[in-house]
């Protein structure tokens, strides 16, 4: 753990075996590509899960709109300012 929250080298071989390899791949260009893939793969799957759970939400408070207002989807949408490119998606969900 010392070298995880220091970056201390021990005597231990284990350690010293886990150093080599974290310089092994810092100085590989293959590796360090995947690794960059791998992040921009986990960004855009985070903000594909953002824009879903804030559409899931939208529709559910549509939804909550009609029923309590007694209104159609698009008055809803309009009470809250549903942007023009989400309503079709939101229509077809609903």
């Amino acid at each position: 753990m010392d070298y995880v929250n220091s970056g201390i080298i021990s005597a231990n071989p284990l350690v010293q075996a886990l150093d080599q390899r974290v310089k092994d791949v810092k100085q590989s260009e293959k590796e360090r590509v995947s690794y960059m893939k791998y992040e921009l793969n986990l960004r855009d799957a985070r903000k594909d899960g953002e824009a879903e759970g804030m559409l899931k939400n939208l529709i559910a408070n549509v939804r909550s709109l009609m029923k309590s207002l007694n209104c159609d989807a698009r008055r809803a949408m309009d009470l809250l300012n549903t942007p023009a490119d989400l309503r079709p998606k939101v229509l077809a969900l609903l």
